[in-house]
């Protein structure tokens, strides 16, 4: 399995999301990238053979060198570059078209909700979702020359999860490709707002089960992640994380080797003997403290896997093409070993 590279770029950011999980370490210029971390980790990476690299924060595009740091992975030969953003910056027509013109292959805007009091409210910002209005306006206008991915994510929270299915609604409105529904977590972080937003499962779940079943009866892609597989039924198959990525990602002072979904995340007392522990994203490290134990039943055995991915297909067949795709990624790595990510030196270099 190839490794990508994400490279953590800066911790300013021109908004305060009440579920973020690196709250706590925002605006901390010490905790900073330097420049020559930056060039260095590109350099290395690409030396070694990794062709994709994700850009994170903070807010990657509030970087003052955002646009050459991807001019410059494009001219190292970097096929593929991500970005996942609040989408404050991409407001003004001229700096889509420098992003996209230096060699973004991929802009995932973080939107939460379908109207502007509840996504506004969520990032501390007001005028945020209008912002996006704009620039989704921008970027598909953009699609029309130049080929990259739109897609976004919304973080599922106490204020926006009564909302999914017009929120996912809006979304294609919008004119995205994906869309990523994720369950906010509370990570190894204690502050109260992310707190106070995380829902217990039990009550997620039907909203989730219902902008599911919209999505899967339209075109286009989507999928969610953050949630038990055992939690969702048959909706289990349009789970993320079936899916192996395995990821450097590179802070100032650390680096750490493995699937950047599984962070923070511990089993609950049915996972140990689920034969999809090793892909499933568990539950949150600090779950149980605030919502207490939640009843989990594990799939027994392959067969439970396959029997699921069956009675989607027999659901959803708008969606089979997805469902097969996630059931092919399943077969593939369903063997592969526990992918918690590990520490690992911090690459240095220059230009």
């Amino acid at each position: 399995m190839s490794q990508s590279l994400l490279l953590n770029l800066t911790t300013y950011c021109n908004a305060l999301c009440e579920f973020c999980i690196v709250y706590d370490s925002l605006n901390k210029p010490e905790l900073n990238m330097t420049d020559e971390q930056i060039f260095g980790a590109l350099d290395k990476a690409r030396a070694e053979g990794t062709v994709e690299v994700g850009y994170s924060g903070g807010e990657p595009s509030v970087h003052p060198r955002f646009v050459e740091f991807v001019q410059y992975a494009s001219d190292a030969g970097f096929e593929r570059q991500s970005i996942n953003t609040n989408g404050l910056k991409f407001r003004k027509q001229k700096y889509c078209q420098e992003v996209i013109e230096a060699g973004m292959t991929s802009v995932d805007f973080s939107i939460h909700g379908h109207i502007d009091e509840v996504h506004d409210k969520l990032v501390a910002r007001k005028g945020a979702l209008q912002a996006i209005r704009e620039a989704c306006g921008h970027l598909v206008e953009l699609r029309k020359e130049h080929d990259f991915h739109l897609s976004a994510t919304t973080v599922i929270t106490r204020d926006n999860y009564q909302q999914l299915p017009e929120i996912c609604a809006f979304l294609d409105e919008l004119g995205f490709e994906n869309i990523r529904l994720k369950y906010a977590y509370e990570g190894d972080l204690r502050h109260e707002a992310i707190i106070n937003q995380v829902v217990p499962y039990e009550d997620v779940i039907p909203t989730v089960v219902e902008a599911l079943d919209y999505m899967a009866k339209r075109p286009g892609g989507f999928h969610v992640t953050h949630i038990p597989l055992c939690l969702l039924g048959s909706h289990a198959a349009f789970s993320n994380d079936f899916h192996r990525r395995r990821t450097l990602m590179v802070f100032r002072k650390t680096a750490e080797s493995g699937d950047a979904a599984h962070r923070f995340r511990k089993d609950g007392d049915a996972c140990s003997r689920c034969q999809v522990r090793n892909l499933c994203t568990r539950l949150d490290g600090a779950y149980e403290e605030y919502h207490g134990r939640p009843e989990l039943v594990a799939f027994e055995s392959h067969e439970d896997v396959e029997a699921m991915f069956q009675s989607a297909i027999d659901q959803y067949p708008i969606a089979s093409t997805i469902i097969r795709y996630t059931r092919d990624a399943y077969k593939r790595n369903r063997d592969a070993v526990d992918p918690k990510p590990v520490s690992v030196p911090v690459p240095v270099g220059t230009t």
